[in-house]
């Protein structure tokens, strides 16, 4: 909890003091650049959330059973990248490359014209597989052109992989995870079978 200091107004919680008028701490985050993006900050929605400590949100890893993000702890956390970003089914590779870079995210494998991995800061992450998996699957969204949403690397332990909305948590390799985008033009030559396998 929180005790009010009479004398100034403020709020003093064991770390520093907040400033009820403005929704924020009138002192720097004792974590540092480490809290995030504003030192000052009392919590990603200070009318609805709370902060009792004044720490800043871990990154966020999956929704709570009430649609909030929550980080590894189990604490809330802010609502990552990724749950923002628009439905990309049906859309091209270029559209989708567009959107990425104008929200920040950095391609990491420039070299590689199959697979492609876009990286957000706060650890939201996109793949585009331009030419489908290299084995055909039960999934016709895998076998074509299609993307990945996750918080963390499409695939790896820890991951979670989201659907297209950016929100909801699916199976890695479900047919949710795999987002069904426009295969490129040269698609059969490149994967080596026709459009719409």
């Amino acid at each position: 909890g929180q005790y009010l200091d009479r004398e100034t107004g403020l709020h003093y919680n064991t770390f520093r003091y907040y400033d009820a008028d403005i929704g924020a701490f009138t002192t720097l985050d004792p974590i540092g650049l480490a809290g995030g993006d504003n030192l000052y900050s009392y919590a990603p929605n200070p009318i609805s959330w709370i902060d009792p400590l004044g720490w800043a949100c871990g990154p966020a890893a999956k929704q709570n059973s009430r649609g909030q993000w929550i980080d590894a702890q189990g604490k809330f956390a802010n609502a990552p990248n990724v749950s923002s970003l628009p439905s990309f089914k049906g859309k091209s590779v270029s559209q989708i490359q567009k959107y990425l870079a104008a929200q920040g995210y950095v391609r990491t494998n420039p070299a590689n014209p199959k697979n492609q991995r876009w990286v957000h800061a706060d650890g939201s992450e996109v793949q585009i597989h331009a030419y489908g998996n290299q084995t055909t699957g039960p999934y016709k969204a895998g076998n074509n052109a299609h993307a990945h949403k996750s918080l963390g690397r499409h695939g790896n332990p820890g991951t979670t992989e989201l659907a297209n909305n950016g929100k909801t948590a699916v199976s890695t390799h479900s047919s949710a995870a795999h987002i069904g985008i426009r295969n490129p033009s040269n698609f059969p030559a490149v994967a080596g079978r026709p459009h719409g396998t």
